[in-house]
């Protein structure tokens, strides 16, 4: 007999956390709460006319207010790493982790546009 689990989706509803250009120089997608989900899905939309890599990051690290930290380099670990995404191309990534914050990172080296959709879920 095979068992069947069901889960209600607790979760905020579809963020767009990022819709603009993406240059070499990189981009931060915002900081996201993400410590009452374990679901977590992100959308890629490359609209633009280059490849774009794109990087999930998380921390469990919070400053002496409660906040999280801005400072990705000493902070932030990576959670999932996908380059070339080509333009006109989408990727679709989900993944169970258990970090208390979340954001993206995107790079293109000629420039791009690119919509991230994420859903975080119970």
């Amino acid at each position: 007999m095979a068992r069947v689990e069901l889960t209600q989706n607790k979760g905020p509803e579809v963020i767009n956390s990022f819709n603009g250009g993406v240059t070499s120089a990189g981009v931060y997608g915002p900081i996201v709460n993400v410590r009452l989900y374990t679901l977590h899905s992100y959308q890629v939309l490359n609209t633009g006319s280059q490849s774009v890599d794109f990087k999930i990051i998380g921390s469990n690290y919070t400053k002496s207010d409660g906040e999280p930290s801005s400072d990705f380099a000493n902070f932030w670990t990576t959670i999932s790493t996908h380059n070339g995404i080509a333009a006109g191309n989408s990727l679709a990534y989900s993944d169970i982790w258990n970090f208390k914050f979340a954001s993206i990172y995107l790079t293109s080296a000629s420039g791009t546009t690119v919509s991230v959709f994420e859903k975080h879920n119970a």
